[in-house]
C-alpha cells in the first residue's frame, strides 16, 4: 500500500524513510510520529485532553445545547430544561432562578437533595404538602404566626397596677421590645401591649392597670421560647 508504514517490534519496514502517510502500530511500540494513525487506539495512553479536538471535560454538547461545570456558577444550561416525560427527578444541588426550567410535569414532582432558587418560585394551582418533611425551616417574623396557646383564668381577687403575675399552666412566650408575642384579654376587651401591661419575663406579665375581682382573664401566647 503507498504511504503506509508498519511498526513492529522497533523497526520500520523502510529503512531511513519519514513517516508521513498512514501508520500501523504493532506489538506494543512506543514512540513518536506525525501523520495519521491506523488502528483501534487500545496500545495509546497518556494522550493529554488537550490534544483531541472537539473535547471539553467540563461541558455536554449537543447541536447548540450545552451544559457545563463553572467553579462560580455551578451547572450552567444554555436552553430549556424539559421533563415532560418524566415525573421524578433526583437533583444534587439546583442553583438558579427557575427562568430556563420548563414542561415540568404536572404529576408528583418529588425533589431529593436540595434546590436552591435565588429568584422567585411560584405555585399557582396546587398544593404545597410538607405533612411528609422531617423538617421545615421558615422565618417565623416573615410569616403569618399560626397554633396559639391559650389559657383562661378568673381572679378571684383584684389585681392592682403594677403588679406581676405568673402565667397560668405554666404558659410561657418570647419576649420581644419589637413583636408582641403574648395577647392578654379582659372579660374579651384585648389590653393594649405595654400601655394596659408589659412583659416581665417569658412567663409573668406586669399590669399597669387594675383588673377587678372575678374578671376572666384570657392569655394568648403566639411564640414560645
Amino acid at each position: 500500500m503507498a504511504n503506509e508504514f508498519i511498526i513492529k517490534k522497533g523497526l520500520i519496514s523502510k529503512a531511513n524513510s519519514v513517516v508521513s502517510g498512514s501508520l500501523i502500530v504493532t506489538d506494543g511500540v512506543s514512540g513518536s510520529f506525525s501523520g495519521s494513525f491506523e488502528g483501534d487506539g487500545s496500545g495509546l495512553t497518556n494522550i493529554p485532553s488537550s490534544g483531541i479536538t472537539g473535547l471539553n471535560l467540563s461541558r455536554i454538547a449537543s447541536g447548540s445545547a450545552t451544559a457545563s461545570i463553572s467553579p462560580n456558577l455551578g451547572l450552567v444550561v444554555n436552553t430549556n430544561v424539559s421533563s415532560s416525560a418524566i415525573s421524578t427527578a433526583s437533583f444534587g444541588t439546583y442553583l438558579g432562578d427557575g427562568s430556563q426550567l420548563s414542561g415540568i410535569s404536572t404529576t408528583p414532582f418529588p425533589f431529593s437533595g436540595s434546590a436552591i432558587i435565588t429568584g422567585s418560585l411560584t405555585v399557582s394551582g396546587s398544593v404545597v404538602d410538607f405533612t411528609s418533611a422531617s423538617a421545615v425551616n421558615l422565618n417565623i417574623e416573615s410569616i403569618p404566626l399560626v397554633n396559639p396557646i391559650t389559657e383562661y383564668l378568673l381572679t378571684s381577687a383584684i389585681t392592682a397596677s403594677g403588679t406581676t403575675i405568673p402565667l397560668p399552666n405554666a404558659l410561657t412566650y418570647v419576649s420581644s421590645s419589637v413583636y408582641e408575642y403574648i395577647e392578654v384579654f379582659v372579660n374579651g376587651t384585648r389590653m393594649r401591649y405595654n400601655v394596659d401591661f408589659i412583659p416581665s419575663t417569658t412567663s409573668s406579665i406586669k399590669y399597669l392597670i387594675t383588673i377587678p375581682a372575678g374578671s376572666e382573664v384570657t392569655y394568648k401566647s403566639l411564640k414560645r421560647p
